[in-house]
């Protein structure tokens, strides 16, 4: 019975991201070997968002690809983090999309933050791209101009 539920469990969560990635169409994809779904977001102190990075296997096998975030500027990661896969499996000439979670940490100072993404192939860069973040102060300035009225 424990066994089913899990499978159940990792059905739906494969079926649910497969239908997030939407912004990743084959078409996007076609003739490219990756691509991030929206390579510019803004988001708020302690806000996050999920974007989708598309890798297309050109090879005639099942290989392994490696995915590395790197933010350009200094200390980036005392106000921007972001997660994913470490390492992803395609099928031979296949196409997959994978989550990448953005957060805004509390501490963000409003500005932009430049993340460059490589997916390498047997330690060969496989394709880049980057990821620009913007942290606002939005949900702030609304927060006071709300008070104002109240006050």
């Amino acid at each position: 019975m424990r066994k089913s539920t899990t499978l159940l469990c990792l059905l739906l969560i494969s079926i649910f991201l497969i239908s997030c990635a939407g912004d990743i169409t084959t078409q996007k994809l076609q003739g490219r070997t990756i691509l991030l779904g929206t390579p510019r977001i803004k988001l708020d102190p302690l806000q996050s968002q999920d974007i989708y990075l598309g890798v297309n296997n050109i090879y005639e096998t099942d290989e392994k690809f490696e995915i590395t975030m790197e933010c350009t500027i200094a200390d980036c990661n005392k106000y921007v983090l972001a997660q994913t896969f470490p390492s992803i499996g395609i099928s031979a000439n296949k196409m997959g999309a994978f989550p990448i979670r953005i957060m805004a940490l509390e501490e963000a100072i409003p500005g932009m933050y430049p993340f460059q993404l490589t997916v390498k192939h047997k330690d060969a860069v496989h394709g880049t791209a980057t990821l620009t973040v913007q942290v606002t102060a939005e949900v702030e300035k609304q927060k006071q101009e709300l008070k104002k009225k109240l006050n």
